[in-house]
């Protein structure tokens, strides 16, 4: 989620919590590049002019679930905030 309107900062967050070093691929009209969030799950996205970039994650979360009707041992959340 970004931590301000408009800025380069983001936090990871997987049910409110930060997710330490989560990996996240940015790309931009350019190029695409792959960076880690630190301890507290936040990143900076690299200055690279006005353009417009996408960010993308996921997360897997473990444990025994029901989804829809079926039993299954994770799950893998996606982030992908434009």
């Amino acid at each position: 989620m970004p931590l301000a309107a408009g800025g380069a900062n983001f936090a990871v967050l997987s049910q409110g919590t930060p997710v330490p070093g989560a990996k996240l691929t940015i790309i931009d009209p350019d190029r695409w590049a792959k960076i880690c969030a630190d301890a507290e799950g936040r990143i900076t996205v690299p200055a690279r002019g006005e353009e417009r970039h996408l960010l993308s994650t996921s997360h897997e979360v473990k444990g025994d679930r029901m989804l829809a009707g079926k039993s299954v041992a994770s799950t893998i959340h996606v982030w992908t905030p434009t």
